[in-house]
């Protein structure tokens, strides 16, 4: 964590974003995008394609940064990029159809203490990149 704090995770209006998303469109902590999500047929077009073949016709999320990130592995930024937002997991529950549709693979991070197993429920953001798009204020 570099700034801020980690969004919590009830709320699907905070995101994190990392250093270059702050570089590359001079918006950080208190700034608000619009995350604008695709209908539940545009992503499962999207499930064969692969590309948006038109803008995202689903609902408009306001979504506020409250934190700045870094990681080597799951918060990086790529060399060939603007840089990352990585929204609240609340996001995903709230609207599963608008991002998920009706199959997905999901890939997360889990720290076991006491040699615990893990939880077979999804807890973090599907594998690859969600289908939506920001509206930058």
């Amino acid at each position: 964590m570099l700034e801020g704090r980690l969004a919590d995770p009830s709320r699907i209006d905070e995101a994190t974003v990392t250093p270059k998303f702050v570089e590359s469109y001079g918006l950080g902590i208190g700034d608000t995008v619009t995350g604008q999500l695709y209908s539940h047929a545009q992503i499962q077009e999207l499930a064969i394609a692969n590309a948006p073949t038109e803008p995202p016709q689903g609902p408009s999320v306001p979504i506020r940064i409250v934190g700045v990130v870094r990681s080597l592995w799951w918060f990086a930024d790529e060399p060939d990029k603007r840089g990352r937002l990585f929204p609240s997991p609340a996001l995903l529950r709230a609207y599963p159809q608008n991002l998920l549709g009706d199959h997905a693979e999901f890939n997360g991070v889990a720290r076991l203490h006491g040699g615990g197993r893990p939880s077979r429920r999804p807890c973090c953001w599907p594998s690859g990149s969600p289908h939506w798009s920001l509206r930058l204020p």
